[in-house]
């Protein structure tokens, strides 16, 4: 199943605007596509993602309220991309909404983007706070009259960030790992720590989710103060022994 992308505005950017940018910035045509998840029809755009390690496609898709998206659909959410004016006040309002929604929904890549963000200090430091503590990456978008003869604006940020991610349907080196695993557990070996199919599936899940920390921590790193940075690289470091086990 293609992995879906949520792309929602609180701004004067529409999402059709945000999409077609960045499925140009990927390389690509944009064109919508009806998918069918369940008994749920929603129009998609389809994004190819290649990178080193991986090829796969996931579907940017938008939806005026939040809070209507069916449940039926909401499980297959595993990004969200949220647009904002910077010259607002009202996004930190609608934080603990934004970050209800992707903590309930297990949404793995989340992302707040804008323009000038400089331009409302005090509502800066509020978001960026914010995004700090939820784990939300926040690109500032380049303005267009700011980018003369620069074709993405700002949104070869947003496509970066959509590959550094592991996404459900990923091919590549990565579910040769998980194959290879499986092949481990399924053969007749003594070891007891591969006897569990549970525990296998614990540790990948682990290491997915290492993975993702580790890519969000080095876009959100480029956003934090020094000791917002030195919190969060705790946090990781916590995260990475304990999946080795270390005390």
């Amino acid at each position: 199943m293609t992995p879906l992308v949520l792309v929602h505005s609180f701004g004067q950017e529409s999402c059709d605007k945000i999409m077609k940018d960045i499925l140009r910035a990927n390389g690509g045509s944009d064109g919508y596509f009806v998918q069918q998840l369940e008994d749920c029809s929603v129009e998609t755009c389809k994004l190819n993602i290649a990178t080193k390690y991986y090829t796969t496609e996931i579907a940017l898709f938008k939806w005026d309220d939040i809070e209507s998206i069916p449940s039926k659909l909401k499980k297959y959410i595993e990004g969200c991309i949220i647009y904002f004016d910077s010259v607002s006040e009202s996004l930190s309002s609608k934080m603990d909404t934004l970050t209800k929604f992707v903590n309930i929904n297990k949404v793995g890549l989340t992302c707040l983007l804008t323009r000038k963000s400089s331009q409302n200090a005090v509502e800066d430091k509020l978001i960026r706070k914010m995004c700090a503590s939820s784990h939300f990456a926040i690109i500032d978008l380049n303005d267009q009259d700011d980018c003369e003869g620069y074709d993405d604006q700002g949104y070869g940020e947003v496509v970066e960030l959509l590959k550094n991610n592991i996404w459900s349907n990923v091919v590549g080196p990565y579910s040769k790992l998980t194959h290879d695993l499986s092949d481990v557990t399924s053969s007749n070996i003594a070891d007891e720590s591969f006897a569990d199919d549970s525990e296998v599936e614990k540790h990948l899940n682990e290491f997915e989710d290492l993975l993702n920390n580790i890519q969000q921590f080095k876009t959100m790193s480029q956003n934090l103060n020094r000791d917002e940075l030195l919190n969060n690289a705790e946090r990781l470091a916590e995260h990475f022994a304990k999946i080795l086990g270390d005390e």
